[in-house]
């Protein structure tokens, strides 16, 4: 059993369907969901861009948490069920109101405030090693400005959850490299380069299957 605020919830699944593709026929088109600590991690790519999210959470000690996949259809069910249950209730009680996520099967229980969502989810299978993705390139040392999608790099101020939530962007070492943006210390993002010739040039397609 994993227990969130709802408020959180809402908060994670906003952040990661901005950079969700929506192609149903890419490898990848959902979010992947895991633990992480006392987090919940969401992490999701458009092929152009790999984002990770995260919130606090508690787990139930002597349950297996393992990662779970929810499909592009599933996570907007699953934020309309969350929209519609903070908007049912009294404005007092939306900033402390819990939710509770168990996984059954092949599927997730979902108890929300006055409702209960099921949902399935999807296999690990065509998921890269996003971690190592993060590893493969550095930082701070020679690339000092990039191309990009300035619509892309727009959406990165989505995450901000404060005023005081501050965007650092980093360039990689390596010119075909992407930038790392993160932001508080909740959100980190890669947002590839265009490449001068092609426009098009993704380097991280490799990696990510597409």
């Amino acid at each position: 059993m994993i227990t969130v605020q709802l408020s959180d919830l809402e908060t994670l699944i906003e952040e990661a369907a901005t950079f969700t593709a929506r192609d149903k026929t890419l490898p990848i088109s959902g979010v992947l969901i895991e633990r992480s600590g006392n987090h919940l991690l969401a992490v999701s790519t458009d092929r152009f861009r790999l984002c990770v999210t995260r919130i606090e959470a508690e787990y139930t000690p002597e349950a297996d948490h393992p990662p779970f996949v929810l499909a592009h259809s599933e996570l907007q069910s699953l934020r309309a069920s969350v929209k519609t249950a903070r908007q049912a209730l009294p404005r007092t009680e939306r900033t402390t109101a819990t939710v509770e996520l168990d996984l059954v099967g092949t599927g997730m229980v979902v108890e929300l405030p006055a409702s209960t969502t099921t949902l399935t989810l999807q296999t690990l299978e065509g998921w890269p090693d996003w971690r190592g993705l993060f590893q493969r390139f550095k930082y701070g040392n020679t690339q000092t400005q990039a191309r990009t999608n300035a619509s892309y790099l727009a959406d990165f101020r989505k995450p901000a959850r404060s005023k005081s939530d501050a965007m650092l962007v980093q360039f990689s070492d390596t010119k075909d490299g992407p930038m790392r943006i993160t932001i508080g210390n909740h959100f980190v993002g890669l947002l590839m380069p265009l490449d001068k010739k092609t426009e098009i040039k993704l380097t991280i397609h490799d990696d990510l299957g597409l």
